[in-house]
């Protein structure tokens, strides 16, 4: 937020390719990143190993990262990224929207 030094919490809706490297990057940043997935091997594999980045900012590990596999699970977040297939951007927007700390 605008004059607030803390780090941003983000949920990533979408733990696939384009979540998981935006949820990587934005954990290396700094940030609190919870990443919603429905592979829970995915998930797991990222919870005990963290999630590893390759391509053309280098190789980098994120640790860190909150995995979740249910929208029952999700925290408030300031910022909600939907990397989800399209056809399911609706309802997740439906559950995160709720978890969303708005500025006052």
């Amino acid at each position: 937020m605008a004059g607030d030094d803390r780090d941003l919490r983000f949920l990533v809706a979408g733990a696939g390719a384009v979540g998981s490297a935006f949820g990587a990057m934005l954990r290396l940043a700094g940030h609190e990143v919870a990443l919603l997935g429905r592979n829970r091997d995915h998930i797991r594999a990222i919870s005990t190993g963290g999630l590893r980045v390759t391509g053309l900012w280098g190789d980098r590990v994120a640790e860190g990262l909150r995995v979740i596999g249910s929208p029952d699970l999700i925290e408030e977040a300031d910022c909600v990224l939907v990397t989800t297939k399209s056809y399911d951007t609706a309802s997740i927007m439906a559950v995160s929207y709720t978890h969303l700390t708005l500025p006052t």
